[in-house]
């Protein structure tokens, strides 16, 4: 099937070669969407500035009331006096704030090689025990054995899936989708752990992105401490669900975090300086106060405790810089408890699809500068858009893939299409040189052949302002060399369209002469008839092209001695006689510029050594680089040196132009001869060749 786009578009790419360009840009962008290239750029350009501009417009989530933060920070250890609390003033800090009753505790930061002190460990397994409210320690990730550290078994009963996995879905086949990474599970002492019943596990893929589950081994899912903070959450095939509220998951697998502002959550977190003086002072826990209103029931808060100090090797790069590992795990608790989860835009695919395409259009329709402006817009509105659904809506647009994707389409097609207009232009060009070149030889195939002409000499200069040109003159003798028709015409404009009227003219005058008539009739009545002739056939045809003629008609009766002459609009000849230049003025009509001609011829007598002067307007109107014209003064100047040939005068003639013009660009056709009457003689019929003309 041959398809084409409309004519009137001017597009020179086919149709097939857009399609190809669109599909190679959609395709290559789809593709890289899915490599961990893509993925690190996400993770490096577009996720800190949708943070950044997320805070500007004041739309980040805000803390959940129900959080407590208590951070173990640099205040902290300057109070304690070393870098971690002991194992008994941990215990006693767990008893304390689990008096307050709150619904559950959370540790970030958590002893890993716990002193060996009988009392101590004895004192903390006796409290945890009797713990009324939930304890969760966090288990860390790694993909390979830390020294100094112990990895936990696999086999907890809090690590079975079945366990949480809804009771109509086979929980082997639901967790197919789940990655198996392999790798070592880091937390509390192996001592300490059989104490702990609440369990997770951290693991951070930097700037943004959170494993929320891992499958270490085919029958083991560890599931992420904050899913176990929330203490009920189910699994299904291809989702996750956290108090049956779903949890949107990206293509990977991954939950994207919905960080907080730091300087949002800063006010509502407490260093643990103050609770630790309290409870070196006796002061219980249950007298604190929720800074926010109204206030919480009991059991209705959570209690944090991350680790936020200086020194802490914990540090995750987020979205919004480098962070202690505690801002990650406030941020993933407060989208457990809120639901403001960020979600992954879901028709990337389709976005490429059709930003390629309109990427396509604008390739081939724009000009550079509408291009240019074109790109530049789109970019900015798919920022804007993406960045507004950031912001107000928690949609993460991956917005650089698809600026690229709309710029590729755009660039690749406006290159190719801006390369088949430059081959096209090329192209017509040349086949405009051709039919000027062409043109141009019928012009030149035209020029009056000068010699030989029974009782004149001439000499002729024509040059056209482009390469053809709307000038033309003519000198016909009849059969019998008694009579000599002379025509000098200028079609208004130039190039090619004048010089076809021109090359229509010449023919039609071509014809005329041959009538019989033209050696015995009436030479006045002869000259009138043909310019009626003439003005009725540029009146229908030059008028289509917004083209009409100026033109003189003279004929030379060598017998009688006398020139008969009608003007057409054009410029009047002059005849030098005895020193003395006069105009042959014959007023007539433009031809062309009305349907019926007007116009009287008149005649003058000629003596031998009379010179005739014909030209068009454009040997005096045609300017120099100053504006300069050359002066009918100078051409009479050179004309009444009756020594001096027709060629030398014509040569002089030339000199004089120069000397104005001096090389400046033509405006107009310049034309113009000269004739310089004999007088009966006799003639060799034989090598005259009568029928000549210029076009």
């Amino acid at each position: 099937m041959n398809i084409r786009f409309p004519r009137k578009w001017n597009i020179h790419i086919s149709p097939l070669r857009w399609i190809l360009i669109q599909a190679l840009c959609f395709f290559s962008f789809f593709i890289f969407s899915q490599t961990q290239l893509a993925l690190d750029l996400q993770r490096s350009l577009t996720a800190p500035l949708n943070f950044k501009f997320r805070i500007l417009m004041n739309k980040s989530p805000r803390l959940d009331p129900r959080i407590k933060i208590y951070a173990f920070d640099d205040s902290t250890l300057d109070y304690v006096g070393r870098e971690d609390l002991s194992i008994g003033e941990w215990s006693r800090m767990f008893e304390g704030m689990a008096a307050a009753e709150p619904a559950g505790i959370y540790i970030d930061k958590f002893f890993a090689t716990p002193e060996k002190l009988d009392e101590e460990y004895k004192l903390f397994e006796e409290i945890v025990k009797k713990l009324p409210v939930p304890l969760v320690v966090d288990v860390w990730f790694t993909g390979k054995a830390v020294v100094g550290r112990h990895a936990l078994p696999l086999d907890l009963p809090q690590f079975d899936p079945s366990r949480q996995a809804l009771p109509s879905v086979n929980w082997d086949e639901a967790l197919r989708w789940l990655p198996v990474t392999p790798g070592f599970l880091y937390g509390p002492h192996k001592s300490i752990m059989p104490l702990l019943q609440h369990l997770g596990h951290a693991i951070y893929l930097g700037q943004g992105e959170v494993q929320p589950l891992l499958r270490p081994q085919r029958d083991r899912v560890v599931p992420h401490w904050t899913l176990v903070g929330a203490n009920r959450y189910t699994l299904g095939d291809q989702k996750l669900l956290i108090n049956d509220r779903e949890v949107p998951l990206t293509d990977r697998q991954t939950v994207l975090v919905n960080f907080l502002d730091l300087a949002q959550l800063q006010p509502e977190t407490r260093s643990l300086r103050s609770t630790v003086h309290r409870l070196r002072k006796g002061v219980p826990l249950t007298e604190f106060r929720i800074p926010r209103r109204p206030p919480l029931q009991k059991g209705q808060y959570i209690m944090i405790l991350p680790a936020m100090f200086t020194a802490n090797t914990d540090f995750v790069n987020t979205p919004l810089g480098y962070s202690p590992g505690g801002y990650l795990m406030v941020a993933m608790l407060n989208s457990t408890l809120t639901g403001q989860w960020l979600h992954p835009y879901p028709a990337t695919g389709l976005t490429l699809l059709v930003l390629s395409l309109i990427g396509g259009i604008l390739g081939v329709l724009a000009s550079p500068v509408l291009w240019t402006s074109g790109l530049m817009l789109g970019n900015a509105v798919i920022a804007c858009v993406s960045l507004f659904c950031f912001s107000h809506l928690s949609v993460v647009i991956p917005w650089e893939l698809l600026i690229g994707s709309f710029s590729a389409s755009a660039f690749f097609t406006f290159a190719s299409e801006l390369h088949l207009r430059i081959l096209s232009e090329h192209d017509e060009k040349g086949r405009r040189e051709a039919m000027h070149q062409a043109a141009q030889a019928v012009q030149e195939a035209l020029l009056p052949e000068m010699s030989h002409l029974p009782g004149i000499n001439v000499a002729a200069h024509y040059k056209a302002a482009d390469a053809t040109g709307g000038d033309w003159f003519g000198i016909y003798p009849t059969a019998d060399a008694q009579r000599i028709f002379i025509f000098v015409g200028d079609v208004t404009g130039h190039g090619f369209s004048s010089a076809l009227l021109t090359g229509v003219v010449s023919g039609a005058i071509k014809t005329l002469i041959k009538d019989p008539a033209t050696s015995t009739g009436d030479p006045g009545l002869i000259l009138k008839d043909m310019a009626r002739s003439i003005n009725d056939l540029v009146y229908r045809t030059g008028s289509k092209a917004s083209r009409s003629m100026t033109m003189t008609f003279a004929c030379l009766d060598l017998s009688t001695h006398i020139c008969h002459f009608l003007n057409g609009g054009h410029c009047p000849p002059y005849r030098l006689q005895a020193g003395k230049v006069n105009p042959l003025v014959a007023r007539g009509d433009i031809l062309g510029f009305g349907e019926h001609f007007r116009g009287e011829p008149k005649k003058i007598e000629l003596r031998p050594g009379d010179l005739l002067f014909f030209y068009t307007d454009g040997l005096l109107e045609n300017e120099g680089p100053a504006g300069e014209h050359l002066k009918a003064r100078d051409v009479w100047d050179c004309l009444k040196n009756s020594d001096q040939s027709v060629e030398d005068m014509v040569r002089s003639i030339l000199a004089r132009g120069q000397a104005v013009w001096k090389n400046h660009p033509a405006a107009d056709d310049c034309t113009f001869f000269i004739v310089r009457y004999r007088g009966r003689s006799p003639l060799d019929l034989d090598g005259f060749r009568g029928e000549t003309g210029a076009a």
